[in-house]
């Protein structure tokens, strides 16, 4: 009976009669549970150590699945999670974790609210299972500020991206808790501010606005998986400054989201996987289409964003997939 495990997923069967390791050794596994994280990889390294000096202990393991037992050593040692097969794609990092010797060892993976970073239940056979969150975030910057101004944002002192309005910028590592939030616009200091980063989660910062007078809106991603594995989930994200009145999404003729107002997002809605999708943006003042693309692919349990950005004058579509 483990309360810690029941709070993170439904219900699993973990057996505690795994015979003990030689003096010298632990014997560990790993149960991830978190589908919306897909494959990933397990490292064990020397604690402060570069994680490109790390040994992989399991490789490729996929959401719903555990590995066998593998013996590695015992001692302190700092356990990573990456992307199968790629280091700089970090999941988790646990600092310092003690293996103690000859003991069996179960490191179960959850998931987060992102879905793309996991946190991580360590549980020692017939002892305690101990509950690791993951200290990061993962923040994109959309550069959206009018006459192609060049913006650049950091946050907790991590630069996220500098580029040419309007632009949208990939996710990048920050430590998660109340991070400060600066901006630079055309080599200028903008808005800056606290911001609370939540542990796990997936943001986008959007640096909107005029260049003497810009601002910036968080907008939360939901980069979980679809329920239906073969739908993919798609929203829309209003940055079009000066328009003065609402969007709306469609895809092949249906609304999608309808009436999102200035920075903010649609919430996501599940589409049939397609290799011919139109995707029209449309706003209340006009029946010409913002943005219009046909012929689209969208992949089956892919994430997708249909950014509308610029100004009203001059608005540009942009369709990123999240994952």
């Amino acid at each position: 009976d483990r309360p810690e495990l029941e709070a993170m997923f439904d219900a699993a069967l973990l057996t505690d009669e795994e015979e003990a390791p030689d003096t010298g050794s632990v014997k560990l596994r790993v149960f991830n549970t978190s589908t919306d994280a897909g494959s990933v990889d397990l490292l064990l390294g020397d604690p402060g150590a570069d994680i490109a000096d790390a040994n992989v202990v399991a490789s490729g393991v996929a959401g719903g699945t555990a590995t066998s037992y593998v013996e590695v050593g015992t001692g302190t040692w700092a356990l990573s999670v990456t992307g199968n097969a790629d280091r700089a794609d970090l999941r988790l990092e646990i600092p310092s974790l003690e293996l103690v010797d000859k003991s069996v060892v179960t490191v179960i993976l959850a998931p987060t609210a992102g879905g793309t970073l996991v946190r991580a239940i360590v549980v020692v056979q017939q002892g305690e299972a101990t509950v690791h969150e993951v200290g990061l975030a993962r923040v994109r910057l959309v550069s959206d500020v009018s006459g192609n101004a060049t913006v650049s944002a950091a946050v907790g002192g991590r630069t996220l991206a500098t580029a040419t309005s309007p632009a949208v910028g990939s996710y990048v590592l920050v430590e998660a808790g109340t991070q400060l939030v600066t901006t630079t616009v055309n080599g200028v200091a903008g808005a800056s501010g606290s911001l609370a980063v939540g542990a796990g989660t997936d943001l986008t910062l959007m640096v909107h606005g005029d260049p003497g007078s810009s601002a910036w809106t968080v907008i939360s991603d939901d980069n979980r998986l679809p329920t239906n594995t073969a739908n993919a989930k798609l929203r829309l994200v209003h940055g079009i400054n000066g328009l003065g009145s609402t969007v709306t999404l469609q895809a092949d003729y249906s609304a999608l989201a309808a009436d999102v107002a200035f920075a903010n997002a649609s919430s996501y809605a599940s589409v049939a996987a397609s290799t011919s999708a139109l995707l029209e943006v449309f706003s209340a003042l006009s029946a010409t289409p913002l943005y219009s693309k046909s012929d689209l692919t969208l992949t089956a349990k892919g994430i997708y964003t249909v950014f509308v950005l610029g100004t009203a004058a001059v608005p540009t579509g942009l369709l990123r997939r999240d994952r």
